[in-house]
């Protein structure tokens, strides 16, 4: 089996060996039956694209030397892979693996949006040079073709796509276009919907660096209103699970490499309080960008939509760790619950457990609390107010 890859830089492999041509014309014509294998070319149309200084008859010896040198370069396959007669050149559709040709199948099914945009790793031959003009030609007209038909097929896509196809479909958009704003607003809309903001925060940056950069324009009004969505405040007040950020832990040692330490504990923690259902626990990288825009904890807890931010300290001398933490009700502005603990290395992960069930039993007992004093409000006649009690 011959598998010619030509979207970005161009490779074959045959019988799992990559192939080493004699010459970059041997190559390029490879290239031009590759495109659609099974297609007959003629062999006045490929000796004028790739020779085309020379004479008719010397541009056919050329092509005769090339398709013997082409045959050589694929090794014993060669012979059964390439099909000629006295006008018509082809490749074999049974025996020739072509991304090109797959991902114009791939275009014309909608249900294979997908596959087409993993396909589309660049365009045509990037950075391949045959060497002759009419080849050339050829390549930035079919490198734009294929260019349009995906963006175009993407765009389309994406307008019906699930929340498992956006991701793929938005990034090849983005791939093919920067400053696509279609792609930046499918993206953000979906970390929005997962309450992943800070994650949707560092795509809206992306989105208005792009337009900014390629165009010098800024966002549309669209753009700008998720904009606002993500920074506007969270109603976690009316929630029924407690919502917890742990914001990563600041290094206070003296080594600045022990700063990836105090992130592990950050994001080791945030795994432990994951594990409790009755808290509602924001995602480690969705804190870590807030805290990395320098935002106040007011602001930061209104970005996250969490009413409680877990904040702390991190320092290490030799085998101890000083261990400061922080439970902050970002809604009342008040600190809640504090804990310092000096202890050995080895018990940092227990402390972790130790640390992750207090918390999660502190708010836990604070919900219960709020929802009895609700309760005791509501009028006695309120059976409700009865099943809350």
């Amino acid at each position: 089996m011959l598998h010619v890859r030509m979207l970005g830089m161009f490779s074959a492999t045959c019988a799992g060996h990559q192939v080493r041509f004699s010459t970059r014309k041997v190559a390029g014509l490879l290239a031009l039956l590759a495109t659609e294998p099974g297609k007959p070319v003629s062999r006045a149309r490929l000796s004028a694209m790739l020779w085309p200084d020379s004479a008719e008859s010397a541009a056919r010896t050329s092509l005769r030397q090339g398709l013997a040198a082409l045959r050589r370069d694929l090794g014993e396959a060669g012979a059964s892979l390439i099909q000629s007669d006295s006008d018509m050149i082809s490749l074999s559709a049974a025996q020739v693996d072509s991304d090109v040709a797959r991902l114009e199948a791939c275009l014309a099914a909608p249900d294979q949006l997908t596959e087409a945009a993993r396909l589309y790793a660049g365009d045509l031959l990037d950075g391949f040079d045959s060497g002759a003009e009419p080849f050339e030609a050829w390549q930035r007209a079919e490198a734009a073709r294929l260019r349009d038909r995906t963006t175009r097929a993407m765009q389309d896509g994406l307008a019906k796509a699930d929340a498992e196809a956006i991701p793929i479909l938005a990034n090849a958009l983005l791939t093919l276009d920067p400053t696509e704003e279609a792609a930046h607003q499918a993206l953000i809309r979906l970390y929005v919907t997962q309450g992943a903001l800070g994650a949707a925060m560092r795509q809206y940056e992306r989105c208005r660096e792009a337009l900014s950069r390629e165009l010098g324009v800024a966002p549309s009004p669209e753009t700008e209103a998720l904009h606002r969505r993500i920074r506007a405040p969270r109603p976690a007040e009316t929630e029924t699970q407690p919502t917890v950020a742990v914001m990563p832990f600041a290094n206070l040692s003296d080594d600045p490499d022990q700063a990836w330490l105090a992130r592990a504990f950050s994001e080791d923690l945030t795994a432990e309080l994951g594990r409790f259902r009755v808290l509602r626990v924001i995602a480690a990288a969705s804190a870590a960008a807030v805290a990395g825009s320098g935002a106040s904890p007011a602001e930061a807890a209104e970005r996250l939509g969490a009413r409680y931010l877990l904040t702390g300290s991190f320092r290490r001398s030799g085998p101890q760790i000083r261990l400061a933490a922080e439970l902050t009700d970002a809604l009342e502005g008040r600190h809640i619950w504090s804990q310092r603990l000096d202890l050995p290395l080895d018990r940092l992960q227990a402390a972790e457990n130790d640390m992750a069930a207090t918390i999660a039993g502190t708010l836990v007992k604070r919900l219960e609390h709020t929802l009895v004093q609700e309760a005791r409000a509501k009028p006695a006649a309120d059976l409700l107010a009865w099943e809350c009690w």
